[in-house]
């Protein structure tokens, strides 16, 4: 099998790439203006032209010349992206592109203590927006307290989505996670720094290819990937490592949430509104699950967060929008406090 073959290039990829007259290349990373690219039979550095979008990692381009230049790129058939942060305003685009033709987006979760959920969910959210499959995968489980009661929890957090227990000591997990990308698939994996992902990357490939450093005592982790890189595995697929993410911010699209909270989504079809939105109202099938038994408390509270982070980015793309929200809850907050003066003062009548 060719190279390119090996971590996805298909006939529709190289028709794509053909129109450019260039080699077909898949982008490793990109800095300074420039790509580090696979080719079929290495690697190759190029440039990209002025005025012309600097690829990222995972894309597929097409390179020609001496020395080698981008000069054309397929359609990316899906990419893991955030919201730009405020004031970001030097950029034309509103989101960050993170990852590019990403299959499986991996959220390394490590369960020496208690995984964060919220944060799992919110990963889960983003997977699914980008159009990938999102695969959770627990490290460290080696030094795991209660690693099955720590499994179903996360299984329990996580509805139709597969939990794989990996650990880089035992190599437990290992094998599954390769077989998930043998037939050409990518998966970029995605935590906070101190989960594993560069432990687990090195594992996989069997070989010390990333950088590692020990987890401080805190359990808070020290930044060792500083760039997103795509790496080849053996007998199969590709692997791009990202740097630690503090937080994980949503886009406005609830596609995504509501793919992550199937058993919300069905109660909701059930409320007596269509535009429940499971607050107060009168007839709403999802509180009364949620006061009956027959939905956990703790995750009807995660789709409200991420309710809410979704509303939050469609305000931040709004401009207008957000001062309008702005002034409303401003305008609250002063009724709020004057009544309470006024209570202060005289008392209940």
């Amino acid at each position: 099998m060719d190279a390119l073959e090996a971590i996805g290039l298909d006939a529709g990829i190289r028709a794509e790439l053909a129109a450019y007259d260039g080699r077909p290349a898949r982008v490793v990373r990109t800095d300074r203006g420039r790509v580090t690219a696979l080719v079929s039979d290495g690697t190759v550095r190029a440039g990209v032209p002025a005025g012309a979008p600097t690829p990222v990692t995972g894309d597929w381009v097409a390179v020609a010349g001496d020395p080698p230049v981008v000069v054309g790129s397929a359609e990316r058939r899906g990419a893991l992206t955030r919201p730009r942060p405020h004031g970001d305003r030097a950029e034309a685009s509103p989101e960050q592109v993170l990852a590019a033709n990403v299959d499986l987006v991996a959220l390394v979760t490590p369960v020496d203590t208690a995984p964060n959920l919220r944060r799992v969910e919110r990963g889960v959210v983003m997977a699914y927006e980008s159009g990938a499959t999102p695969l959770v995968l627990a490290t460290k489980t080696d030094l795991a307290a209660d690693l099955a009661g720590t499994m179903a929890t996360l299984e329990e957090a996580c509805v139709g989505v597969e939990v794989l227990a990996t650990s880089a000591v035992t190599g437990a997990g290992i094998d599954t996670l390769a077989a998930h990308l043998a037939t050409g698939r990518t998966a970029v994996l995605l935590g906070a720094s101190g989960v594993g992902k560069s432990t687990l990357v090195n594992a996989l490939l069997q070989a010390d290819v990333m950088a590692t450093r020990e987890v401080r005592g805190d359990h808070k982790g020290r930044h060792t990937t500083t760039h997103r890189e795509l790496l080849v595995v053996p007998g199969g697929g590709a692997v791009i490592d990202t740097p630690g993410l503090r937080s994980l911010t949503l886009g406005g699209d609830d596609t995504g949430r509501d793919l992550a909270f199937p058993d919300v989504a069905e109660l909701a079809e059930q409320c007596h509104f269509h535009d429940c939105r499971h607050d107060t109202e009168p007839g709403c099938a999802v509180q009364q699950a949620v006061a009956d038994g027959g939905l956990a408390a703790d995750r009807f509270e995660g789709w409200r967060r991420i309710r809410a982070a979704n509303e939050n980015a469609v305000l931040r793309a709004d401009p207008a929008a957000h001062r309008r929200e702005s002034k409303r809850l401003g305008r609250m907050y002063r009724e709020a406090q004057a009544a309470a003066r006024y209570k202060s003062r005289h008392g209940r009548r």
